[in-house]
Order: structure tokens, then C-alpha cells, then sequence
């Protein structure tokens, strides 16, 4: 699941662990990574930036 904070420009990712959520933890420069979804969610400049292989999008 990602929760997006508009108004605070961030976001958070959980990912389902025996029937919990539990929150994925950022790694070394706050990008948070879904190996189900195969992307990188991370914060740069106010703006949130997607990637994925082969690609990106900044929103």
C-alpha cells in the first residue's frame, strides 16, 4: 500500500506480512523500494519520482 502526504510531499509504502501491514523502511537515501511492484519511490526537490526498470516519472 502507498499513502501519499500532499500536503507534507512524502509518501509511505507497507507491504502485507501474515495478515498485518507493516511499513517498509527507507534505505540509505530515503528511497523506498516495492520489489512486488518492481519501483522506487523517493522525494526529490517536492516532487515524487517513481522508477522502475527501463524507466521513470516524476509527479
Amino acid at each position: 500500500m502507498i499513502v501519499a502526504h500532499p500536503h507534507e510531499r512524502r509518501v509511505e509504502l507497507f507491504r502485507a506480512l501474515g495478515g498485518r501491514l507493516v511499513p517498509v523502511q527507507p534505505g540509505a537515501e530515503g528511497e523506498l523500494t516495492s520489489e512486488v511492484l518492481g519501483i522506487v519511490l523517493r522525494t526529490v526537490d517536492g516532487k515524487l519520482e517513481i522508477s522502475w526498470s527501463g524507466g521513470s516519472a516524476t509527479v
